[in-house]
């Protein structure tokens, strides 16, 4: 009995000391990119289509406002930082308590780079994916399914003439329903076994093939003109479940100053519950997004918001009933690691609009 325990107390010895001197630590070397944000940040000194660029600014004013982007690159690279060390690999959990996670950050020689360093091993190309997500997140309204048809039916009828379509480089199908339906042959609509609108912001779903061709007909000065001035279309994020190579197309409400009504910067912390299948993300937002999250929500009572991010939809949930208290739980078609990424991306706090490029892990 005395040699077990002594065997014990060895064994729980040697622990401690490797869970007290670990030497495990990885560095992170990553670039932001000043003129990304002096776009972002002040669009009135920069407008690429009207010849003004960082080169066409005085020098002076140049340097005032570079001096004013100062506080956001450190602001920046605290989020990052808080990014790399939610994504870091995890420990057992004794080794979490005497070998807590550390990570700290230098500035290096290169202009606007810096290297974090964390004691804890990563896997570098989420780490890298997570970091070089640009952090343009937010909830936007949406149009329903029913209320969108009427404009794509005007855009199918426009195509049935054949100079459309050999301009487009279409082939046309010569089947009856083919040449009545030239846009709903590769776009198809989101309709129920019976033929009803299926609810929600879903206009239509089509082959990844087919997306690129539909952006092209969208962006065409003539059926761009059969559209609502404020209805942008975008693609989801994911194949629809069930399928690897269709997606949803989604009819999103654009705003006057081309922001989402709600942004992620709003929000301050997002947790995932895994006990769930799939997982579901749970976001808090601070007062202020509170109080526009249920002006939202009580005014989209029985629509959809989209939370649009890359110019992608991630997830359109219905709205059931006003939401006061600045919690929402998001389920979607995650999988465990893509609702920890999303989860990291919209708890981490607000980052300032720099092009983030991540140098080299070591």
């Amino acid at each position: 009995m005395k040699k077990s325990l002594v065997l014990i107390g060895v064994a729980s010895v040697l622990l401690l000391s490797g869970c007290t001197n670990s030497e495990v630590k990885t560095e992170i070397k990553l670039q932001l990119s000043e003129n990304e944000y002096l776009y972002a940040k002040y669009s009135g000194y920069f407008d690429i289509s009207r010849g003004q660029t960082v080169e066409t600014v005085s020098p002076q004013l140049l340097s005032e406002l570079r001096a004013e982007m100062e506080p956001a690159k450190e602001e920046a690279v605290a989020v990052l930082t808080k990014m790399i060390v939610s994504a870091a690999e995890p420990v057992p959990a004794l080794a979490g308590v005497f070998n807590k996670v550390k990570a700290t950050w230098v500035t290096d020689e290169e202009p606007n780079t810096w290297i974090i360093t964390i004691n804890r091993e990563i896997n570098g190309n989420r780490v890298t994916r997570l970091l070089e997500t640009p952090a343009d997140g937010g909830f936007w309204e949406t149009y329903s399914n029913e209320e969108v048809f009427q404009y794509l039916n005007n855009i199918n009828r426009l195509l049935r003439d054949p100079s459309y379509l050999t301009g487009l480089g279409i082939e046309p199908d010569t089947t009856e329903f083919g040449i009545e339906n030239p846009l709903f042959i590769i776009l198809r609509p989101n309709l129920k076994p019976d033929g009803t609108f299926d609810e929600g912001s879903t206009v239509g779903l089509a082959h990844f093939n087919d997306t690129a061709l539909l952006n092209t007909i969208f962006s065409f000065r003539t059926f761009k003109a059969e559209l609502l001035r404020d209805m942008n279309l975008i693609w989801g994020l994911k194949p629809v479940i069930g399928s690897e190579d269709y997606f949803e197309l989604h009819a999103v409400k654009a705003t006057r100053d081309g922001r989402p009504m709600l942004k992620c910067e709003s929000i301050v912390s997002a947790t995932v519950d895994k006990k769930n299948y799939p997982p579901v993300v749970t976001i808090n937002m601070n007062a202020e997004g509170a109080q526009k999250w249920a002006v939202m929500t009580r005014e989209n009572v029985g629509r959809n918001l989209a939370f649009v991010m890359k110019n992608k939809v991630y997830f359109s949930p219905g709205v059931a009933q006003e939401i006061v208290s600045g919690s929402s739980t998001i389920s979607a078609d995650f999988t465990e690691e893509e609702a920890a990424d999303l989860a990291i991306l919209l708890g981490s706090g607000y980052l300032p609009p720099f092009g983030v490029r991540v140098l080299s892990i070591r």
